[in-house]
């Protein structure tokens, strides 16, 4: 009975072991897959977050100071992010300075725009020029330019200028032609309205007319009552041409809006520096330079000086 017993058993074994052996390949097979794949997951999770400590340590840092060994080592992924935030990085920069200095220049146009006065933000003047007094009339044109803020160079031809009047009550003159003017106008404000001093020359070159005379009678005493006898005329006529040269001062307002209206009035003398009636023709002397002077300073003692106009 035993030995029948162990021989079913000794059979059962053979019989079953090629599928308990199949099983337990089956199982290793398994278990040796599901390591690897355990193993493989497990790394691809520590290159990840490694990636994203880089990454962090890219993003939080300000100023990369450090290399991309150092921050990265061998990681691919570190090393791009890390390059792409650089380069953005360099961008912004960039853009934040060329704003800053966007904003400079503009605040630097605009200091300069308030310290531009109005005259030299338009420096050049077409003006209207009349200078008049009872004894003289001139007008014309002036052309001015602001050289400095408080400098103004200037230059007029009238072509109107009439000396008419009557001398110490027994000279009579009449002279009509042009005259020339230039010289520099100094501004004490920088603002539309100020106060200035002119200094300048002046030719003077017109033709007219003389006639004087004196009274005498050898027999006139005048008498008591001054009425004795009546003195004797005797009339001096002279045609010609009256050429002279003046220096003058002249004080007053200046006014200038920043559209370029332009509006000026103020007083002016003068100092003669030559005076001379001449023939035109043989331009010889046809008097003494005293009479001359008289004249000339007479009709020029003291003018008044308006102009109007438009700077550009």
């Amino acid at each position: 009975m035993n030995k029948i017993s162990s021989k079913t058993d000794r059979g059962l074994c053979l019989s079953l072991s090629p599928s308990y052996a199949l099983i337990m390949v089956s199982l290793i097979v398994s278990l040796s897959s599901a390591f690897v794949n355990f193993s493989y997951a497990q790394s691809y999770t520590q290159s990840r977050s490694t990636s994203s400590k880089a990454t962090d340590r890219s993003v939080s840092s300000s100023t990369y100071s450090g290399s991309a060994q150092e921050q990265c080592g061998q990681d691919r992924r570190c090393r791009l992010e890390r390059l792409k935030l650089l380069n953005q990085q360099r961008k912004q920069s960039r853009a934040q300075g060329q704003k800053q200095r966007t904003l400079k220049f503009q605040e630097d146009i605009n200091k300069k725009t308030l310290r531009i006065t109005p005259r030299e933000l338009r420096p050049f003047l077409l003006d209207l020029d009349v200078l008049s007094n009872p004894s003289f009339t001139g007008s014309g044109i002036t052309i001015s330019w602001q050289w400095l803020k408080h400098l103004r160079l200037s230059g007029s031809a009238m072509f109107t200028c009439n000396l008419n009047s009557t001398y110490n009550d027994n000279t009579d003159y009449y002279f009509d032609g042009r005259c020339f003017k230039g010289g520099v106008r100094y501004l004490f404000g920088t603002k539309n309205l100020s106060s200035y001093i002119d200094v300048y020359g002046m030719h003077i070159v017109v033709d007219g007319e003389l006639s004087f005379y004196n009274t005498y009678n050898d027999n006139y005493d005048g008498g008591f009552f001054e009425f004795a006898s009546e003195p004797q005329l005797t009339d001096h006529y002279v045609s010609g041409e009256l050429e002279s040269h003046l220096i003058g001062v002249g004080v007053g307002f200046d006014w200038q809006s920043k559209k370029g209206l332009h509006l000026r009035f103020g007083l002016s003398t003068h100092y003669l520096l030559f005076a001379s009636i001449r023939n035109k023709e043989t331009r010889a002397n046809l008097t003494d330079m005293e009479i001359e002077s008289l004249i000339v300073n007479d009709a020029l003692s003291l003018t008044f000086d308006f102009s109007i106009g438009y700077a550009f």
